[in-house]
């Protein structure tokens, strides 16, 4: 007689071989394919059929370089959805409240008050060593003042204001490299080969926990690490009780403050730590823990087209748009598919019924398709939609490399806006303004007037807006050098460059205006002993200054360049300062102030700070200062330590 496998057991080899797959896809590769939502159902099924199933104990497999053994597991955490669940486990116990960073989880050791090593998560039991990498991550000091030996806990991320906003690097936004969210671009810098890149991507270091160190209180670890200089996780203490409006309160308060990082959730910790360990640990997750996942809103539409951009580096991106829907208050009709790799993973086609969401409640994001027409038409363009020349297929992009490519051109004259904080120019008005012929070269935006934007059929409204827009510009030695559009050298970039003395920027300018030309000859290889820049970013500035010099040469002869004024024993020398809340005034204006009078920016409050500057609504950056004794002051007492 044949044996049968039930249907439930058939069932459970599939979850088993699901899961798997995607474990490995989240904690090895850094490349999900699926959401928090479906992955949790996924799991809660397979504890249904098999409670006591292996795989439920499975995370990645630590498949990268050198192996270290963790001494206290490095798991995760229970997840509950609903109030009664934390009522139900720690009522009557103070709780710490924090929000779940969603980033790369980092182990980081100190031996001795010396930085030691760092390890990602791994399998939870055994990672991957990323020492010299980790060494570069901002918020990971190389030396902290407890001599006992202590491991820190924490998250690897790349900043929301960093990843989202216009970025002056690659590989940032979800179009560049194929990175669809924060979390793959950390991760994939953590594990760079050169630490150098670690750096470069900005990524940063939010610590939440110590081994070792004797603390009571889960709120005094990280009172402990912000005054050591690391960077912390928000909290807020509550005594869970029967019906707690407290507990809740707070936890729709992290679901919706605005943090720099993205969360997926809020941890809920018992505070005190004896009572934390005395609960004891699962097979991966502490008992003294639980992450409440909020619920993310996903809704269907009707995928209607899908189209094809090249944007400035020639890739050719694909961006679907579906029936107008409604989702977390606000319309959406468009969404980016990445890249061509990503597109055909997905299998979306025109027509198909899909489910999206909003990624952190910012982006819309394609989360998998529901129902699938007969017909897939997926409108792959066998020629750039921008300039109709040939394309080349890479394993994960379609690309064009037509140099004169108009998409490249307009994009490019776009980003020099952008970069000189030039508004009121989109791009559909510049290809109207490239096909009247009025933009033949990149610096010719910067020479049009009223009179022949008229003549050429523009607004007459619209036309002197646009010209004073463009002209009697004011910037900065590195904004200018940015204009240039070479990949991996943007105002950041040069603003590292330009801290090394070597060659000041009125020496940059100069060079690359009137020896550009040379720049493959000069030798840059002094540039190597700067922080953050690497090999391969000297090949492409120095190619970059080589072909595109003159673009530099003929905006400085539109534009005003204001060289920043060496500082030589400034008002504020040895001062340091960070701001919170709302100002008057710009922010990037009041700490440009401060530094051209000698002071220093801390990106955060720690003990060493010496003064946090205060507006309206200030964040949690006020309560740490209170703690540490930092001086607290506010516009107008900055103004007076200015001398004004």
């Amino acid at each position: 007689m044949e044996n049968y496998l039930s249907s439930s057991s058939t069932e459970i080899l599939q979850l088993r071989s699901q899961i798997r797959y995607h474990n490995h896809l989240y904690y090895d590769l850094d490349t999900p394919e699926i959401d928090d939502i479906k992955y949790d159902s996924l799991i809660t099924r397979l504890k249904t059929l098999s409670p006591n199933d292996p795989v439920l104990n499975e995370m990645g497999n630590p498949t990268y370089g050198t192996k270290v053994e963790h001494t206290v597991m490095m798991g995760s955490l229970d997840k509950v959805h609903t109030i009664e669940e934390i009522v139900s486990k720690f009522k009557g116990q103070e709780v710490c409240i924090m929000p779940k960073v969603d980033g790369m989880s980092l182990a980081v050791r100190y031996k001795s008050g010396q930085y030691d090593w760092s390890a990602t998560r791994g399998n939870g039991k055994v990672g991957e060593l990323v020492t010299p990498n980790a060494s570069r991550i901002d918020g990971i000091p190389m030396s902290i003042v407890m001599t006992d030996d202590i491991e820190v806990r924490g998250e690897a991320f790349i900043s929301r204001s960093d990843f989202y906003g216009i970025m002056d690097q690659p590989g940032y936004d979800g179009k560049e490299n194929g990175y669809a969210n924060p979390r793959n671009a950390a991760a994939g810098g953590v594990r760079q080969k050169d630490p150098k890149e670690a750096y470069n991507r900005h990524i940063k270091y939010v610590s939440y926990k110590v081994i070792g160190g004797g603390f009571e209180k889960q709120g005094d670890v990280l009172d402990y690490l912000n005054a050591e200089g690391f960077r912390t996780v928000d909290y807020w203490l509550a005594i869970v009780g029967d019906l707690d409006n407290t507990v809740e309160t707070i936890i729709e308060h992290i679901k919706t403050a605005t943090f720099d990082y993205n969360i997926d959730g809020a941890v809920i910790m018992i505070n005190d730590l004896k009572a934390f360990e005395d609960m004891g640990h699962g097979s991966k997750c502490p008992r003294g823990a639980l992450a409440f996942k909020y619920e993310t809103e996903q809704v269907k539409s009707i995928a209607r087209k899908i189209e094809w951009e090249a944007n400035r580096s020639g890739r050719i991106i694909p961006v679907l748009t579906i029936d107008e829907t409604e989702i977390d208050g606000t319309n959406v009709s468009r969404m980016s598919l990445h890249n061509y790799s990503w597109m055909m993973a997905k299998d979306v086609a025109i027509g198909d019924t899909v489910l999206f969401t909003k990624a952190n409640e910012i982006i819309p994001y394609l989360t998998e398709v529901v129902e699938r027409v007969p017909e897939r038409v997926k409108n792959i363009p066998a020629e750039c939609p921008s300039c109709g020349g040939p394309i080349e297929t890479t394993d994960v992009d379609l690309v064009c490399n037509n140099d004169e490519c108009p998409a490249k051109f307009i994009k490019h004259i776009r980003r020099i806006l952008q970069i000189l904080d030039v508004k009121g120019l989109d791009e559909k008005t510049l290809i109207k303004m490239e096909e009247a012929g009025l933009l033949n070269n990149v610096w010719d935006i910067f020479d049009i007037d009223t009179d022949t934007l008229i003549s050429k059929g523009f607004g007459k409204g619209e036309s002197p807006n646009w010209v004073e827009a463009v002209h009697n510009i004011t910037t900065t030695p590195q904004c200018l050098l940015a204009c240039m559009g070479i990949l991996g050298w943007g105002r950041r970039m040069f603003e590292i460059l330009f801290k090394d003395k070597h060659w000041s920027p009125e020496r940059w300018v100069e060079f690359v205006t009137t020896e550009g030309n040379t720049a493959l000859s000069a030798d840059f290889s002094w540039l190597i002993n700067i922080d953050g820049i690497g090999t391969e970013r000297i090949v492409m500035l120095r190619n970059g200054i080589n072909d595109r010099w003159n673009i530099v040469s003929e905006i400085s002869k539109r534009v005003t360049l204001e060289y920043p004024e060496e500082v030589m024993g400034g008002i504020l020398e040895g001062k340091s300062f960070c701001a919170t809340g709302t100002l008057t005034k710009k922010r990037n204006d009041i700490y440009a102030e401060i530094i051209s009078l000698g002071g220093e920016i801390k990106s955060g409050v720690s003990k060493d700070l010496g003064y946090l500057i205060t507006g309206d609504a200030t964040g949690s950056k006020l309560t740490k200062a209170q703690k540490l004794g930092v001086t607290i002051i506010n516009e107008d007492q900055l103004n007076e330590l200015m001398g004004k």
